[in-house]
This record gives structure tokens, C-alpha cells and sequence, in this order.
């Protein structure tokens, strides 16, 4: 094993044996023992580690820049977009931390980190739930169930649910916490939007794996035309070799991403006093590691990379054969001097046979 990471695992036992100790090792009762956590640690029931939310601040601004001007360079409005505010919400989240370490008792910081850190990953997601719809328009709607503005009308309106359900509770916490009242009812129904969002990243994760299976086993849908899949351009970028590595690393990304959700669902179970919450090694490397490394991939494969400024419409909606021909046709009688695409066979393919592959 490397040195590098025997100090690794040796920095997170050290963080785990940070927390407080318990009632029982204390000799308190369950209500001596959170008056003397809360007198020495206030809302946290732990000291947050000052260096470790300064890393995750420094590394999340600096991604932040990146995919910022990733973003403005190659035109991804969507995706940026989605990614530039979901960034700015983790580094907020690990300001409120690091400026907790002053502070324990302060509730504006610490509402302000657990809002932001919740809230964070529901913004990433609507940037990778629009890649779908790019993917069904590069290698064919005819291999999809469902038209590529369909998938975004889906899982960018749950997304939405997900993101006003988690703020709701989080505001009614915040207003309990402020009037030491119990956080239960906020926390419940933070809780239950997290859930929900777990619950669109499956059924995202099945739909997705789903078309690319299609794609790889070449199941089309003969009565579907593709609006743009023998467009030069379109073709260019899905024969690169960048597409593939791109599709495996969005896949790679989204299981980070997933691990986080399904972790900070059991952490605020628990509520905000819970035993998580309380073992800052568990947020550090649950949800600050599993959000780092899954921005990473999608700023170091990012879309940009793969299809440049090229102006991917998600919006397309499925058109029959049929219809598709008779366009052709009409195309063809008033405008001959244009170039001819060519003829979608039955089989949904074009020209010369090719093999898809993803």
C-alpha cells in the first residue's frame, strides 16, 4: 500500500475519532449529554476540521471557473449553466463549514452549508439529464422509445420537484431551528425530496441504459426517421472515438453522483443530529469526494470536447418514415441542386453499413 494512502486512511480514522464522545462513555443522560455536545459543539455535535473544508472550497471554485468558461467558450448554455450554479452551491456549502470553524453555535452558517451541500447535486443532475437527448439525436432517434425532448421534459420537470420539495424543508428547518423549535417536519420533507430525486436518477439510469443498449445491439424502430443522424456533423461525432469515452464517462460520473444522494438521504434520516452528521469523514468522503471527483470527469470529458460548438437540438421531435420521405421529396422536386442525404433503409440504417457502437 502507498504511503499517500496509509495517510489518507490514517486523516479519516483521525476525523471519525473526532466526534464526541457518547452518552454513555460521558455517564449523562440523553438530554445532559446533547445540552454538554451542544455547549461545546453547538449545531454541528462536532468540530468541522478547518483545513479540510478550505480544500473543498479551493477545489470547487477552481472548477467553478473551468466549467464557467468551458462553458461561454463552446456555447453549452444548459449544461454549463446547470453545472455553474451546482459548483457555486458546494463551495458556498463548504464556506458555511469553514466559516463555522470560528463559530459553532452560528445557524446562519450552518444552514447555509447544509442548504447549499443538499441542494448542489439536483443542479449537476439537470446538466447530465440534458445529455441524454443529445445521445438520442446523435446516434438516432429511431433507436429511442421516446422523442429526445421527451427525456428532458422528464427528468428536468422531476429535477425541478426535487430542488423546490429539498428548499421547502430546508426554510422550514431553518425557521424551527432559528425559533429552537424540533426540525423533524422540515427535515422529513427534505428528506422525502431527496428521495424523490434518488428515485428520477434510477429511473434516468434504466432509460438511458436502455437506448444505448438499443444502440449497441442496433434495435431500431423501423417507422421512426432520424432527424440528423447522417448529417455529416452529427456522423463525425458519433464515429469519434471521444463519443465512447465520453458516454462511459458520463456513466462514471453518475454513479458518484448517485452514491451521494443515496448517502445523504440515510445522513438526514437520521436528522440533524443523527450519527453522520455528527462524523464529518462520512460528509467528506460521501458527499464532497463523490461530488469532486464526479465534476472532474464531466470537466475533464467535458461535452465541448466531443461535439465542439456544434448546436445539438434536444428539442427534435420523432417523425415517421413517411414523413421523412416526403420531405425528402419535396426537397428534391423544388431544390435539386442541394445534395441528396441518403435514404433511410428499412432497417433504419443509412449508406454503406455500419456498425454502431458505443
Amino acid at each position: 500500500m502507498k504511503i499517500s494512502t496509509l495517510i489518507v486512511v490514517a486523516a479519516l480514522i483521525g476525523l471519525c475519532l473526532a466526534a464526541p464522545p457518547s452518552a454513555e462513555e460521558m455517564g449523562m443522560t440523553p438530554d445532559e449529554w446533547s445540552n454538554w455536545v451542544y455547549s461545546q459543539y453547538g449545531v454541528y455535535g462536532m468540530r468541522p476540521s478547518r483545513a479540510a473544508n478550505l480544500v473543498g472550497m479551493i477545489l470547487f471554485i477552481i472548477l467553478w471557473a473551468i466549467q464557467g468558461a468551458l462553458a461561454l467558450y463552446y456555447r453549452q448554455w444548459w449544461f454549463g449553466g446547470a453545472f455553474f450554479c451546482g459548483i457555486c452551491l458546494e463551495f458556498l456549502g463548504y464556506l458555511g463549514r469553514f466559516l463555522s470553524t470560528w463559530d459553532l453555535q452560528n445557524l446562519n452558517e450552518f444552514i447555509l452549508q447544509i442548504v447549499c451541500l443538499t441542494l448542489a447535486p439536483a443542479f449537476i443532475m439537470a446538466g447530465v439529464y440534458c445529455l441524454l437527448a443529445k445521445f438520442v439525436v446523435i446516434y438516432g432517434e429511431s433507436y429511442s422509445r421516446v422523442a429526445p425532448l421527451v427525456y428532458t421534459l422528464i427528468f428536468v420537470a422531476c429535477d425541478l420537484i426535487s430542488i423546490v420539495i429539498q428548499a421547502v424543508g430546508g426554510g422550514i428547518s431553518a425557521t424551527a431551528l432559528y425559533d429552537n423549535k424540533s426540525t423533524d417536519d422540515g427535515t422529513h420533507i427534505m428528506v422525502a425530496g431527496m428521495a424523490f430525486q434518488v428515485f428520477t436518477m434510477s429511473i434516468f439510469f434504466i432509460m438511458t441504459t436502455d437506448f444505448l443498449w438499443r444502440v449497441h445491439k442496433g434495435i431500431r424502430n423501423p417507422n421512426v426517421a432520424d432527424s440528423r443522424a447522417n448529417d455529416p456533423e452529427i456522423i463525425a461525432i458519433r464515429e469519434s472515438p471521444k463519443m465512447k469515452y465520453f458516454v462511459i464517462a458520463t456513466y462514471i460520473a453518475f454513479g458518484f453522483v448517485f452514491t451521494r444522494s443515496v448517502y445523504r438521504v440515510v445522513e438526514l434520516a437520521e436528522g440533524w443530529y443523527g450519527n453522520l452528521l455528527q462524523h464529518e469523514a462520512y460528509l467528506l468522503v460521501l458527499d464532497g469526494l463523490m461530488m469532486l471527483i464526479a465534476i472532474t470527469i464531466l470537466t475533464v470529458f467535458y461535452p465541448g470536447f466531443v461535439w465542439g460548438r456544434t448546436h445539438i437540438n434536444a428539442g427534435a421531435v420523432k417523425h415517421s418514415k413517411s414523413e421523412k420521405n416526403e420531405f425528402q421529396d419535396v426537397q428534391q422536386e423544388h431544390y435539386p441542386e442541394q445534395q441528396e442525404y441518403p435514404e433511410q433503409r428499412d432497417d433504419g440504417s443509412y449508406g454503406k453499413e455500419t456498425e454502431s457502437s458505443v
